[in-house]
């Protein structure tokens, strides 16, 4: 938005809106100016702009709004670990989660400036942020070597399935904090969260189920479906800490995985 003028924005792409009619077959377009919509609060104005991208075919829906798509993969907003066929390898986590979390929350006491700031454009009243283990395929090795042990479990985890997408990290979400409604990019992954300390006030809502986390457990959901977080009504101290794998969405087969990354 040119000069920071969110409001002044806003209003001059609804009125190309209204000139250009369906000749806008940009989805960018229906994405930034719902977006800029939902962050002036004007959350029923921005799914009318949705929805008519959705209309004209540049969304899979109102709600799943990622911009670059694989063709018939299944879309719902949340997975069982059965229905991805990695129960095995996400299990064999599972299991670890006590050590996990004890590196986890030592990462957070002694190395909090590791932990980088997430989209602050979103984050309202709080504070959101991870400590990054895996980016871009890319191992963080002074990272790592905060929470050696949960590296060596991910790192195993991602020689052992075929499952691993391109990222891993510690999220950590404080007390207050509500991050806005918002869609990944992409419908070929997966994102996976295993509960380290999850108050229950701490929830997150997917598409338009609302649910918490899981201690020792993952839950795993489609992140271009719209999904947002919200952490009220517990006291001021208290934080919600998760570890975050990225998956392969199960139907992306081996060959289309390959090509995705050399594109990249």
């Amino acid at each position: 938005v040119a000069d920071g003028d969110l409001e002044g924005g806003v209003q001059l792409m609804r009125k190309g809106l209204l000139k250009g009619g369906d000749e806008i077959t940009d989805p960018k377009f229906y994405y930034h100016l719902g977006d800029g919509l939902m962050l002036l609060g004007r959350t029923a104005d921005a799914y009318k702009v949705y929805e008519q991208g959705a209309e004209l075919g540049l969304f899979l829906s109102a709600h799943q709004r990622s911009m670059y798509n694989i063709e018939g993969l299944t879309g719902r907003p949340w997975w069982t670990m059965e229905q991805t066929g990695y129960t095995k390898h996400l299990r064999a986590v599972e299991r670890q989660w006590v050590a996990i979390r004890k590196e986890a929350l030592a990462a957070l006491e002694e190395h909090i400036e590791e932990f980088e700031h997430e989209n602050k454009a979103i984050t309202i009243d709080g504070d959101w942020r991870a400590l990054w283990l895996l980016r871009n395929e890319d191992w963080d090795e002074d990272n790592c070597e905060i929470v050696p042990q949960t590296c060596a479990i991910l790192r195993e985890f991602r020689e052992a399935s075929n499952a691993s997408r391109t990222s891993m990290k510690i999220s950590v979400l404080s007390s207050g904090t509500r991050v806005l409604p918002h869609c990944g990019p992409t419908n070929c992954k997966l994102q996976a969260h295993l509960g380290l300390v999850v108050p229950s006030e701490a929830r997150i809502r997917v598409g338009t189920e609302r649910r918490g986390w899981r201690t020792g457990r993952f839950i795993l959901f489609d992140d271009s479906f719209e999904h947002e977080l919200s952490f009220a009504g517990a006291s001021s101290s208290a934080f919600r800490l998760v570890l975050v794998i990225d998956l392969w969405h199960p139907e992306v087969d081996v060959r289309q995985r390959t090509d995705l990354f050399d594109e990249d």
